[in-house]
């Protein structure tokens, strides 16, 4: 049908083309022939008008109606010469020459004009197209972006603490800030306007930190070398290379919490139990439902010992707290007692005695000043680098991973608590100034005593 149609256009847009010769061929003649008369001033206004109706009233395809435009020139001075007529050239470019051109090219403007808005709405269409099938087919989807974002990750390792992270494929890095992007067109229900905002910042550094990379290296290279930091640093106002790290360990953070979230609620969507599932008290008003820890209304938010209590439910169970959980705990601004209480205590040991399962529960805790509440001498080693090849992670990853690896070896010790709580603090010195070995032997003191260990 529609190859029909575009058949009878090109008829009609043919027929029409020749009917506009034709009345151009004569308007030519009467003003050939009569020249400098009224009747003849008549017909050279009729030429104009005729060439404005083809080329901007009727926007007839300008190349072609130009052809018929100089044909019916070609037949009137044909003409005029056989009847021996006076040929006025100056006459001719007045009234036929120039609107000639004048009309030729508006018309080749139209039809670009037209042709772009043609080409916008059928892009706009094909996207809209696209859009409504990726809509139609977003659980299916959004599945598998779930599961190429977790297999990404296992690749590039996290952004926030890795000394040499890809600023775009690490996890927290700028792929993660496009498939949130994604995700958005696909269900706007899946993001929070608090975390469409929250993403504006990271993307802002990460994305300047990756542009002074290219532009350092002269290469579409992501990974930020521990070489080239210093440079990018300088070049963006951080002064320090360590600064610009912390900036993007941060940035990348944000990232993180954002899409753990957001990749938690496409699991619990997929899930086809909602209405079996089973809410489960904790205690505390601790509650636990499709993996998810969330706090009842009248949970003892105000406890100091919350925290831990929250954070060893969500380590034991794998289950995962959002954000605004913790704000809520965040919020009492509540310190625990010096010394501790003996449950705080063993909440802690307890905590680091789950090994890797703990450590993504305290970076949750960390990201609202949780962990630096509980131990603060923590704070100068967040985001740290380590400037050596030794070392893969930032000095508050490097302890966690410590006290997580510490935890294997808990059966071939007598004090369990004692070795994961030194896998935790052996490096805490090296956020401070000095040797960090005997630096850290003083904070250890510290905090040991704080914790209600006997001196």
């Amino acid at each position: 049908m529609a190859v029909k149609v575009q058949a009878l256009e090109r008829w009609v847009t043919t027929l029409i083309g020749l009917a506009l010769m034709t009345s151009l061929a004569g308007t030519l003649l009467g003003a050939l022939h009569l020249a400098d008369t009224f009747l003849g001033q008549v017909a050279a206004f009729e030429t104009i008008y005729v060439l404005i109706i083809g080329f901007s009233i009727l926007r007839l395809p300008p190349t072609r109606t130009l052809f018929w435009c100089l044909g019916s020139l070609v037949v009137a001075l044909a003409a005029a010469l056989l009847q021996r007529w006076d040929v006025d050239p100056v006459s001719l470019m007045l009234f036929y020459g120039f609107p000639l051109v004048v009309c030729a090219l508006n018309g080749y403007m139209l039809d670009a004009s037209a042709r772009g808005s043609y080409a916008n709405n059928l892009l706009l269409g094909r996207e809209s197209a696209r859009l409504r099938q990726w809509r139609d087919n977003a659980d299916r989807m959004l599945d598998q972006l779930d599961v190429r974002i977790r297999e990404r990750h296992e690749q590039a390792g996290e952004l926030a603490f890795l000394l040499e992270p890809d600023l775009k494929l690490s996890q927290g890095g700028l792929r993660d800030l496009h498939c949130l992007q994604w995700i958005d067109l696909a269900d706007p229900s899946l993001l929070e306007d608090s975390e469409r905002e929250a993403l504006d910042g990271p993307h802002g550094v990460l994305l300047s930190a990756r542009i002074e990379l290219h532009r350092a290296t002269g290469r579409a290279n992501n990974q930020l070398l521990l070489q080239e930091q210093d440079e990018v640093a300088d070049a963006l106002g951080y002064g320090d290379a360590d600064l610009l790290m912390a900036a993007v360990a941060e940035a990348a953070r944000t990232v993180t919490g954002i899409e753990d979230a957001v990749l938690h609620r496409i699991h619990n969507r997929g899930r086809r139990r909602r209405w079996l599932a089973r809410t489960r008290d904790l205690g505390h008003g601790i509650l636990l439902a499709e993996e998810t820890l969330t706090l009842a209304d009248d949970a003892p938010v105000s406890d100091p010992v919350m925290p831990l209590r929250v954070a060893v439910h969500a380590a034991r169970e794998d289950a995962f707290i959002f954000r605004d959980v913790l704000d809520r705990i965040a919020a009492e601004d509540a310190p625990l007692p010096n010394p501790w209480p003996d449950e705080a205590r063993e909440l802690f040991v307890d905590l680091l005695l789950l090994g890797h399962d703990m450590i993504r529960v305290v970076e949750a805790l960390d990201q609202v000043d949780l962990v630096t509440r509980l131990i603060p001498e923590w704070a100068p080693n967040r985001h740290r680098p380590q400037r050596n090849a030794y070392h893969r992670f930032t000095v508050d990853r490097h302890l966690l991973e410590a006290a997580a690896e510490a935890a294997r070896l808990v059966d071939r010790v007598e004090r369990p608590d004692l070795l994961v709580l030194g896998g935790l603090f052996h490096d805490i010195g090296k956020g401070y100034p000095g040797d960090h070995s005997e630096v850290g032997v003083g904070l250890v003191h510290t905090i040991a005593e704080r914790m209600g260990y006997p001196p």
